[in-house]
């Protein structure tokens, strides 16, 4: 691995440097970059038997991988957790589906969405009654976020973490 030196990032652009030693001899090499979501399309240069070089380059994030069954444990206001199942399936384009298995209903993700490790998605009661919208990213080994939805006329918020089963 290289160290990167001059690491730079304003606003959607990226400039960073790192140095290549090879034959005894040390090259320079300038890298820019304009950030697009998950996306990084950029220029390399370098000096070349006095010439500089520029090389396009692209890079792309892969979303981080949320696939499978998690153990999900919401804290409520009076201290108690509420658990329940949560059934992903992420595709490699960031988008998310699955659902929420609880004791008293199932309910379909929508609008599901990832980007990097970090990752949204949408749920409602059978009824449609109300629409919770959950927050979420994947640290280390765990899921952990929150979820906002609105109950008796006042907006709510709990924090949740998940592990995988």
């Amino acid at each position: 691995m290289l160290p990167l030196e001059n690491v730079l990032i304003e606003g959607n652009e990226l400039k960073l440097d790192y140095a290549v030693q090879r034959n005894n001899s040390t090259t320079q090499v300038q890298m820019t970059a304009i950030i697009n979501g998950n996306i990084l399309d950029g220029t390399q240069s370098f000096a070349f038997r006095n010439q500089t070089m520029e090389r396009s380059w692209l890079a792309i994030r892969q979303p981080a991988d949320l696939n499978g069954n998690w153990t999900i444990e919401i804290l409520r206001d009076n201290g108690e957790v509420w658990n329940s199942t949560l059934k992903l399936k992420a595709s490699k384009s960031g988008k998310l589906t699955g659902s929420i298995e609880t004791p008293n209903m199932s309910m379909s993700i929508q609008n599901g969405q990832i980007s990097g490790n970090a990752f949204s998605y949408e749920t409602s009661n059978p009824e449609g009654t109300w629409v919770a919208l959950t927050k979420g990213r994947l640290d280390g080994d765990q899921l952990k976020g929150t979820v906002t939805f609105e109950f008796d006329g006042r907006q709510m918020e709990r924090s949740w973490k998940a592990d995988k089963n």
